[in-house]
């Protein structure tokens, strides 16, 4: 079997979120490669709780419960004052009013926590905490890490992972789709069955992505690449694009970054 639970990181495994970084600017990789810690405690992705074990994995579901309860009291308050023409009832109607909108506010807030996320499916692991119980590892193709949930859809195990921005026209980015499909071929070793697609799902909508075999070539191709570049002393930018190096978080100490060259006019 390739994939188990690991008490230190091997040398050179790649995490999930490199095949991303990589994608999207290999000097950005290498850049942040010289501060990425070498123990599995402290590596970024450390750190998951099955659903249902745990405040975080119970969190949304108490959320739903709590809207729900303020809803049905506060119109169940409003339908009695309705109902009842003897005394007044101006403070029940007033209390009656609050619970109503505490609850829509409850789970209009859930709601933007949450993105778009489709809780359809039977949520069978989340990412929370700092535990390394549920970290995956493939020495065969030496990857390392988890999605941020898997879903359970008719008996399909799907990786999901979330993303801070939406999805645009444009599509989703090649590195997008390359750390979604290290996820998939985690899940896959994990559970020595195909898995077919994954998620990746933005803030205004989710996005399925098929795991076939042209994504998984490129995958592969992507983590022999990383395992080549891993060996150089530095590690040339890769794109000509001054919108991303605008946006790198090593614009200020990359010799090669376009930002400084290309100022957008005002």
């Amino acid at each position: 079997m390739h994939v188990r639970y690991a008490d230190k990181m091997p040398p050179r495994y790649i995490r999930a979120a490199e095949v991303g970084s990589f994608t999207f600017c290999r000097r950005a990789w290498f850049l942040e490669r010289q501060h990425q810690p070498t123990d599995l405690a402290e590596a970024p992705e450390a750190g998951a709780r099955r659903a249902g074990r745990g405040p975080a994995a119970r969190k949304s579901p108490s959320t739903a419960r709590l809207s729900l309860l303020l809803l049905v009291l506060g119109i169940a308050g409003i339908a009695w004052v309705a109902t009842d023409q003897d005394g007044n009832k101006t403070a029940l109607l007033f209390a009656s009013t609050v619970f109503v909108a505490l609850g829509v506010l409850v789970r209009v807030a859930a709601k933007s926590q949450g993105g778009a996320f489709d809780l359809s499916g039977e949520i069978l692991y989340t990412y929370a905490g700092r535990s390394t119980v549920d970290l995956l590892v493939s020495d065969r193709c030496h990857l390392i890490g988890r999605p941020d949930f898997v879903l359970e859809e008719h008996g399909e195990h799907i990786p999901v992972e979330r993303k801070d921005r939406m999805l645009t026209p444009s599509g989703p980015h090649e590195s997008e789709r390359l750390q979604l499909a290290a996820c998939c071929l985690l899940l896959e070793e994990r559970e020595r069955r195909p898995v077919h697609r994954g998620r990746l799902q933005y803030q205004n909508t989710g996005l399925d992505i098929t795991f076939d075999e042209a994504l998984r070539r490129n995958l592969l191709a992507t983590l022999a690449a990383i395992q080549v570049s891993a060996d150089l002393a530095d590690v040339r930018r890769s794109h000509p694009s001054p919108a991303r190096c605008r946006g790198c978080a090593f614009r200020m100490q990359c010799t090669e970054s376009l930002a400084l060259r290309s100022t957008p006019n005002p």
